[in-house]
């Protein structure tokens, strides 16, 4: 399946889910801390961002369901001395499916939620930084022997949030359970740091129900 494709069913995927009058959406953004673990033994932390939106559905009192897609950068900094780094840097298509445990805490609501997330690679770049005037490679994604980095990713993340009329709060951790890397001699695995915020839109604000948001 292409890139386009992907992207493509994706995007239909949200649309038909949005529509629904049970649901809430959020278009939301966060800023992440990447690294790769696995047979990188320099591997260093790397500033990212991410970018998408989410559905939420509140199925009981004390508890939702949220998915969405997002468009993240996922990396690690590779340091080999004080003054020599290289960055590696993989452009995902990403679609996170949290189960949240919602309670009350004042006038907000606090989260706590996990899940598995699927990831699409779109486009990946090995960038050399002082020592040879940053110049930037093409990474090879596919499943062929002269790819270097596999087209999916899979994993779990967890973390906690807090929810106040409609805006929310989350951090999170969220690492790859397969092994990203399509060479035979290297194991990697995305391992990220996040925290995002967004806000969620009444999908039915002409409706007689409870806003879902509000602590009872």
């Amino acid at each position: 399946m292409n890139k386009k494709a992907v992207l493509f069913a994706a995007l239909l995927v949200f649309s038909v889910f949005s529509v629904h009058a049970q649901f809430t959406l959020a278009p939301k953004i966060g800023l992440s801390y990447s690294t790769f673990g696995g047979d990188f033994t320099n591997s260093r932390l790397m500033p990212g961002a991410f970018f998408g939106g989410m559905l939420n559905y509140k199925m009981q009192e004390l508890y939702s369901f949220q998915s969405g897609i997002f468009l993240s950068g996922k990396g690690t900094t590779l340091r080999y001395s004080e003054i020599d780094d290289d960055h590696m840097l993989i452009s995902y298509l990403e679609f996170p499916f949290n189960s949240i445990l919602t309670v009350p805490a004042g006038s907000g609501i606090l989260q706590l939620f996990a899940g598995p997330y699927f990831g699409y690679a779109l486009s990946g770049r090995y960038k050399y930084l002082e020592d040879e005037n940053d110049i930037t490679e093409k990474l090879q994604i596919g499943t062929s022997e002269s790819d270097e980095i596999k087209p999916f990713d899979a994993g779990l993340n967890f973390g906690i949030g807090f929810l106040f009329m409609g805006f929310e709060v989350q951090g999170a951790y969220s690492r790859s359970l397969t092994n990203i890397s399509n060479l035979p001699v290297d194991k990697l695995y995305n391992s990220v740091v996040t925290i995002s915020m967004g806000y969620f839109f009444e999908l039915n604000p002409g409706g007689n129900q409870q806003r879902w948001y509000r602590a009872r």
